[in-house]
């Protein structure tokens, strides 16, 4: 079986299913019933459209599931986690090591800016007075 990154959310998300499926069902089956008042039939619509679109999240999340799960197979299969290092001819490496040796230097000819020191001196704080609301008048 493929990796599943979350069997417990998918049992979950199953028996939703399985709970909604025969909801949406009854419900539209009522709708169907010719003899119910308009006001009835409008909040069974209503009941099975919201349970019909939490259906579609419930299925949107399992098919992202099963995608994690592909793409995840896909990535062991790739060799993840390792890495194959990459073969260097001396020419190449050669090359490299001059390159990384002009851009230290490079580097070199900059400076770091001190840290700004900001002083705060707490020590002599006032407090002002609240205003007083003013009442209306009669």
């Amino acid at each position: 079986m493929a990796f599943d990154p979350d069997p417990q959310l998918r049992a979950e998300l199953d028996n939703a299913v399985n709970i909604l499926l025969p909801q949406i069902a009854g419900l539209q089956h009522l709708v169907m019933v010719s003899s119910l008042p308009a006001d009835l039939i409008a909040q069974l619509n209503s009941a099975a459209t919201s349970r019909s679109h939490r259906l579609d999240l419930i299925q949107a999340v399992l098919q992202a599931l099963d995608a994690v799960g592909f793409y995840y197979g896909v990535l062991i299969a790739d060799g993840y986690p390792t890495l194959t290092p990459v073969p260097l001819l001396p020419a190449v490496s050669n090359e490299l090591t001059a390159e990384l040796a002009v851009l230290e230097a490079a580097v070199g000819v900059f400076r770091p800016d001190p840290p700004v020191e900001i002083g705060l001196d707490l020590s002599n704080l006032t407090t002002v007075p609240q205003a007083v609301p003013i009442k209306p008048g009669p």
